[in-house]
């Protein structure tokens, strides 16, 4: 096959997506096994604040008569965010339209009918019984419903999880729920309680899964999943409008995938034209070479040009005079430089922080030397930056393109130090003149054009022989070096990848001639023979055994050796590379992480010169850890390690010691040892269960700049380098009287037993605070003047708490963050709060009354700050104030809103970009949107009543239209004329019966009409098509 018939057939392929796209989807639950997006300790995703109804578009594959086919029924303190966000964000994510409803959210709003219709449509029900969910009527009543529908319909099923709860409890009404329905019989007949309690015995007898902790709710929500999308695939036919017939085919692609077998299978899928694809499919192809893009027929090319040269100009100068314009003797000659540089954004950029603060003989000269370029040649001007470098940041430069995006400077800096290549100042001048970036997690990063160059200046050393360069990378290059044993004299780094099949085996004939040799990396790699004189300039070495490579080698001198990563490798106490380490006297870096069948520590006090040591994740050891001679130390890593003590015959061993992570270790003196440690900047204690006793105090050193505990401390205050402080976990803790006023930060995160919080009078540098998951927290105090640097404020479920006063105070308050606050009744937000804050969001909070205070309402007040404003769920009295007194506001997401009939002054918001209206029950009619000329994206959601959406038709910059819902709707305006609209969704508007020709949307990608049983057939439908 030559290379046009490889490019044919690879595009054919791509062509073939929609097919695959729904083979994807009949093979979900078994691709959802392996998928390593969720795992047994989930990061929870942010709560979805829009609605508690979510539907994306085209949200069911399914051919539904219901609004819904899931309904998740939780107590919200119990649950919310933890396996109910992980389930809801797995039916999310597949499009199976989910009514997730928090019990505490419509309590009193009289939704109880609504909420019996989405129960009887819904097909699956999944209640999650946590310890106090009998204690809300809400649950019961949505429990005994749920029963009552699986007894009239077989068609439903219930799969009930145990959340911190023994079935026995529910079936039997013991423990808690037994308290719950003593309570309850002081407000509820006996009928009703008979029925609730019938109810939770029939859903305790069920199969289903008993969450007894927060490890492993990722495969508990996984296999729930799995569940319900076999029910529904197997209950409920695959369909769209476009596709018909296509479970045979499905069918029959499955059985020729084998998926039950471990044999590598491919399937080719083709066919006659016409017989795969449907009207209005979508392909999008980027490629720098337009040959291949040729080789698809019908294939509309689009060149992304080159800047223009005012913007080339501006972006100039940005680097090379850190202005946006250049000084009056320099104007002419940069102007040349633009127009020979052309209008490529990263050479622009490159060269001009290259001239930064230069001499004007050094800019002639690297204006002549762009003029002996070729106009098509990005990399060779680009290459005129790398020229001008001295050896050692080239040297590091190379290394950085072949090997090390991503990699952590610090640990890097230790071979270059080594290697006398000067990192502190080498690195400097390679961000200074764009080069490179450090991310904030301190990770290189560079462009991928940059990386390009660098690349091809190492292939450049020999364009023929790969053993004859500096770095080697690419699989077929390395291999073809090992495998015919071509020396590798002039190789400074080498990089083998490997599957973990097999185990790869080298041996000391293929290293014989590597004298230049200072980075080696490879994974599954066994490697044997006598290295006696071999590798003397290896610096770092990064390996991952395979279960199955035993090592056969000896005399392998690490002399020089800088760094030895081994992590997550196979490695066992008796592997014979121990001794071998012993001999690296000048090791800085060891990392061991996760090496989980080692049960002893190798003799680490012997390293002396050892300044990073990372044992996290090893927890099959229970041994102690001597740290004798270890006076170099500068980090030290043992989260999630089951050592016992950590001892040491002198005193003040650690006294360099910077960093420390013994989150969830199980060492028993961790507290004197922390007292013994005077120079500690970042300090991460959380879950740490083995300190005794459980209520420990700890003494901490006054050096901390960054410190995350679950234990009490003994005074705060005296931190005076305390940046950042996070609390969380403290089942046993009291926070502070008094923290110290250096902090900028500060988080306190699920603190059960917090119910006053410690004064804030004295932290004026603080800028962010965040307060979530303490439940019985009732008030803040603090919150006045003296948090003059206050900008982002974040308070969720703090179920207690009643009022939040003192917001006036807060002078550079920018974002305000309140959700899920169960028992919240004001939040107090006066003319000079209003005036400052650019993003409000508060939702869930169903007894919130009062937001803004009485001034914000009157006729005079504009709040010209506010650019984002979110809220849901509450019941304000006096409603929200004229919109027209936010003038900036560029989003309005408003749902749950149960009182609000009309939003007065909508209509003014000329700069709204992102209007979201969901589950409005009452309102009846919208301003007119006729002077939101800047809207892109219209969301209406579940607004029953809604009979016309009057200005719609002038909306031209409108880019996502989506209508759901809203059953009294009976026709939509003209938008043929809206060329900027990319998506349509009309669901479940049963009055509507007319729309105009869409046909003329040029760039419509994405339409969706679902149970619109009103709408006839219209002729565009087949223009549409065509």
């Amino acid at each position: 096959m030559d290379v046009r018939e490889a490019l044919t057939a690879a595009v054919t392929a791509l062509l073939m997506l929609p097919a695959l796209i729904f083979l994807c989807k009949w093979l979900f639950r078994r691709w959802r096994r392996s998928s390593n997006t969720w795992n047994d300790s989930p990061q929870l995703p942010e709560s979805v604040s829009s609605s508690a109804y979510t539907s994306g578009p085209d949200a069911s594959l399914f051919s539904p008569t219901s609004n819904c086919e899931v309904f998740l029924s939780f107590r919200g303190p119990d649950t919310r965010h933890e396996i109910t966000d992980v389930l809801y964000h797995f039916l999310l994510r597949s499009k199976i339209r989910t009514f997730k409803h928090d019990e505490d959210l419509h309590e009193g709003e009289g939704i109880w009918p609504s909420l019996v219709e989405v129960m009887k449509e819904s097909k699956v029900y999944v209640p999650i019984l946590s310890e106090n969910y009998a204690h809300s009527k809400w649950c019961l009543k949505e429990l005994a419903e749920m029963v009552d529908c699986r007894r009239q319909d077989k068609g439903h099923i219930i799969l009930p999880i145990f959340y911190k709860v023994d079935p026995r409890d529910v079936r039997k009404q013991s423990g808690a729920y037994e308290e719950a329905f003593k309570r309850h019989a002081r407000n509820f007949d006996g009928k009703t309680l008979q029925i609730w309690k019938d109810a939770l015995k029939e859903v305790g007898e069920l199969k289903g899964w008993h969450v007894t902790d927060k490890e492993g709710q990722g495969a508990i929500a996984d296999e729930v999943f799995d569940n319900i999308w076999s029910h529904l695939s197997e209950n409920y036919e695959l369909m769209t409008d476009e596709l018909v017939g296509i479970d045979g085919h499905l069918k029959a692609v499955v059985e020729r995938l084998d998926l039950n077998s471990k044999a590598v299978t491919t399937v080719g899928i083709h066919g006659i034209g016409g017989i795969a694809f449907f009207p209005g499919s979508r392909f999008i192809f980027t490629s720098r070479n337009i040959k291949v893009l040729t080789l698809v027929e019908g294939c509309w090319l689009y060149e992304v040009g080159e800047m223009s040269y005012e913007h080339s100009f501006e972006l100039f100068c940005k680097h090379a005079f850190r202005m946006d314009s250049a000084p009056h003797d320099y104007a002419t000659l940069s102007r040349d430089i633009v127009s020979t540089a052309g209008g490529l954004p990263l050479t622009i950029k490159v060269v001009g922080s290259l001239l930064f603060e230069e001499g004007k003989a050094f800019w002639e000269e690297t204006l002549l030397r762009l003029r002996e370029t070729s106009e098509t040649e990005v990399l060779e001007r680009l290459k005129i930056s790398y020229d001008t470098l001295e050896y050692e940041a080239k040297e590091i430069f190379l290394d950085i393109a072949c090997f090390y995006v991503g990699t952590d400077r610090e640990i890097a800096s230790y071979m270059w130090s080594d290697c006398r290549f000067y990192p502190i100042s080498s690195i400097n001048v390679l961000i200074q003149r764009s080069m490179i970036k450090v991310g904030d997690n301190n990770e290189f990063k560079m462009h991928d054009q940059l990386r390009d160059l660098g690349k091809e200046i190492v292939h450049e050393e020999d364009t023929e022989h790969p053993w004859m360069r500096s770095r080697i990378w690419l699989g077929d290059d390395t291999f073809q070096v090992l495998h015919n044993n071509k020396g590798m004299e002039k190789v400074k780094a080498l990089q083998l990848t490997w599957l973990p099949l097999d185990t790869l085996e080298l041996t000391n004939e293929q290293f014989s001639n590597s004298s230049e040799l200072r980075y080696f990396c490879g994974d599954y790699i066994k490697i044997t023979g006598d290295f006696s004189g071999l590798l003397q300039n290896l610096r770092w070495i990064r390996l991952r055994y395979h279960e199955n490579s035993g090592d056969r080698i000896s005399n392998f001198h690490m002399s020089k050796l800088v760094i030895l990563d081994l992590r997550s490798s196979f490695i066992r106490d008796d592997w014979g590379g121990w001794s071998h380490i012993k001999m690296a006297k000048n090791l800085k870096v060891l990392n061991l992480s996760y090496c989980r069948f080692v049960t002893k520590f190798p003799e680490i006090s012997t390293y002396g010169s050892l300044e990073h040591l990372d044992l996290s994740g090893i927890t099959g050891t229970t041994q102690e850890l001597n740290i004798d001679n270890m006076r170099n130390m500068k980090v030290l890593i043992l989260e999630n390690c089951t050592l016992r003590k950590i001892v040491s015959n002198t005193i003040g061993i650690l006294q360099g010691l910077r960093e420390l992570d013994v989150s969830r270790c199980n060492c028993e003196n961790l507290g004197p040892f922390l007292a013994d440690i005077r120079r500690l900047k970042f300090l991460k204690i959380l879950r740490a269960t083995e300190i005794k006793p459980k209520n420990a105090v700890l003494e901490l050193p006054t050096s901390l700049k960054e410190l995350s505990t679950s234990f009490s401390v003994a005074n705060l205050s005296n931190l005076n380098n305390l940046e950042q402080l996070t609390v969380e976990y403290c089942d046993h803790v009291s926070i502070p009287l008094q923290f110290p006023s250096s902090l900028v930060k500060l988080h306190v995160i699920r603190c059960p037993m917090l119910e006053k919080f410690p004064s804030l009078d004295n932290l004026g540098n603080l800028t962010e605070m965040s307060i979530i998951e303490c439940p019985k927290l009732k008030v803040i105090e603090g919150l006045g003047e003296d948090l003059r640097l206050l900008r982002n404020l974040s308070i969720r479920s703090a179920d207690s708490l009643t009022h939040l006063d003192g917001l006036d105070n807060l002078l550079s308050l920018t974002d305000l963050h309140v959700e899920f606050c169960d028992a919240l009744e004001r939040v107090c937000i006066g003319v000079p709060a209003l005036n400052i804050i650019e993003r409000l969001d508060i939702n869930h909070c169903p007894f919130l009354t009062e937001i803004f205070k009485e001034a914000c309402y009157g006729a005079n007040q504009v709040f010209e700050s506010l650019q984002e404003l979110v809220v849901g769920g509450i019941n304000l009295v006096q409603g929200l104030p004229h919109l027209s007194k936010f003038p900036s506001l560029r989003k309005l997401d408003v749902y749950y809103m149960g009182k609000i009939v009309k939003l007065e002054g909508l209509e003014f918001l000329e700069e709204l970009q992102t209007l979201c209206l969901s589950n409005m029950k009452s309102m009846e009619r919208l301003p007119s949107l006729l002077k939101l000329g800047k809207l892109r994206v219209l969301y209406l959601q579940s607004i029953p009543l809604l009979r016309e959406i009057e200005g719609l038709e002038e909306l031209k910059s409108l880019e996502e239209l989506t209508i759901d819902g809203c059953k009294s709707l009976e026709r939509l305006p003209d938008v043929s004329g809206f060329h900027n609209l990319r998506m349509v969704n009309i669901l479940y508007c049963h009055s509507l019966e007319w729309i105009l020709d869409l046909s003329d949307l040029k760039n419509l990608e994405r339409l969706s009409i679902r149970n619109c049983a009103k709408l006839a057939d219209r002729f565009w439908f087949k223009r549409l098509s065509e």
